[in-house]
């Protein structure tokens, strides 16, 4: 798959994840347009990071969606960390 398309599949990914878990509106809406139109970054990373403490208990039938959805979120920061470096790696060679 090419990278073009592996990022376009990677960005619904996140963008899926980000709408079923939930997080206030109006900061998924902020969220959700940055990734839209900048893509994700470094500071949008801890802003999502910084909020998920604060997301309410989820009731005992989606226990393990929910475990699901942040094991998910978190390969898709760990993913988008990897090609920025590999994107920083090919530059500098």
């Amino acid at each position: 798959m090419s990278p073009r398309k592996r990022g376009t599949s990677d960005k619904a990914k996140l963008v899926r994840i980000i709408r079923r878990l939930p997080f206030p509106e109006e900061s998924k809406n902020e969220w959700l347009e940055e990734i839209n139109s900048a893509g994700l970054s470094e500071y949008l990373v801890k802003e999502i990071r910084s909020k998920l403490p604060e997301l309410p208990l989820p009731e005992e039938d989606n226990v393990l969606r929910r475990k699901q959805d942040l094991a998910d979120l978190n390969i898709q920061f760990r993913h988008w960390r990897l090609e920025q470096n590999l994107d920083t790696f090919r530059r500098q060679r």
